[in-house]
């Protein structure tokens, strides 16, 4: 898919997904340029920056966040999640068009081409890229505001064939951040199955490092990022400023197996049973 076309797909994606936290798009323009297009969006100024700046400026000055606080922001943050993981409606031809392999064939399709259009569809959506830096604080510093869906779409894929399997490890490492990406992403086998959980991993190394101020396999120690995310190689600082609830919705979603991992709606219910 050329540079056009994603960016194309991007602005299907704003077009789509409305919710508080979730950033909007406020207008788009393209303009020919040379033999092809440049595309411009526009989208609201938040001042307060992204989490990745809060984090650093906490790690620069001794700063340490408020548990309420960050429970607060990961809360909203999982209902943006949930909202792309639950999705109904129509799939677009953008989202199946993933190079020039047909789409029946790339590894991507979730539905059968009859139902593409269909109004009613549930289509699972995975933002696939969620990170410290990709979730904006509003203006009030209370509410995250998820960004960057250049490397959203359709969650539930399988990997047919052996050229499937390198397609979609190669997209993972071009869209997906390493310290954030789940391990089943890294070395991808033909017939393996992907599903939005996928996110859910995300998650649980943004809630880590929202509240450490670096992701859970940033250690000298773990020459490997995916060998250490399969044996859950992390740890907690010890005294640990923060309570063992927290540390609790950290390991449940830092579950290496993707079919034992929990969807957004169990990490949700524990957030919710864990801080009434």
């Amino acid at each position: 898919m050329d540079t056009y076309a994603m960016t194309q797909r991007e602005i299907d994606a704003y077009r789509r997904f409305h919710h508080p936290n979730i950033i909007p798009l406020l207008d788009h323009q393209s303009k020919p340029h040379g033999n092809g297009k440049v595309v411009f969006m526009v989208f609201p100024v938040y001042r307060r920056g992204n989490l990745q700046d809060l984090v650093t400026h906490n790690r620069e000055t001794g700063g340490k966040l408020e548990e309420s606080f960050i429970i607060g922001v990961f809360r909203q943050l999982c209902e943006a999640v949930r909202f792309l993981h639950n999705y109904s409606g129509p799939l677009h031809a953008s989202d199946l068009d993933t190079g020039d392999t047909p789409p029946e064939r790339s590894g991507y399709a979730p539905v059968q081409a009859t139902e593409e259009y269909a109004p009613s569809v549930m289509v699972p959506y995975a933002h696939r890229d969620i990170k410290l830096a990709n979730v904006m604080l509003t203006d009030d510093g209370l509410s995250p505001v998820l960004m960057d869906f250049g490397s959203c779409l359709p969650a539930r894929f399988t990997a047919h064939t052996r050229s499937d399997a390198l397609r979609i490890q190669d997209d993972a490492a071009e869209n997906c951040s390493m310290a954030y990406r789940a391990p089943e992403l890294f070395d991808v086998q033909t017939g393996a199955e992907f599903d939005e959980r996928t996110d859910v991993w995300s998650l649980g190394c943004l809630l880590y490092a929202l509240a450490y101020s670096h992701t859970p396999f940033e250690d000298p120690s773990n020459t490997s990022i995916l060998l250490a995310a399969i044996n859950r190689k992390y740890t907690f600082p010890n005294p640990d400023p923060y309570s063992q609830r927290l540390t609790q919705l950290i390991d449940f979603m830092l579950e290496p197996d993707p079919k034992l991992r929990p969807s957004i709606d169990q990490v949700i219910a524990l957030i919710d049973t864990q801080y009434p």
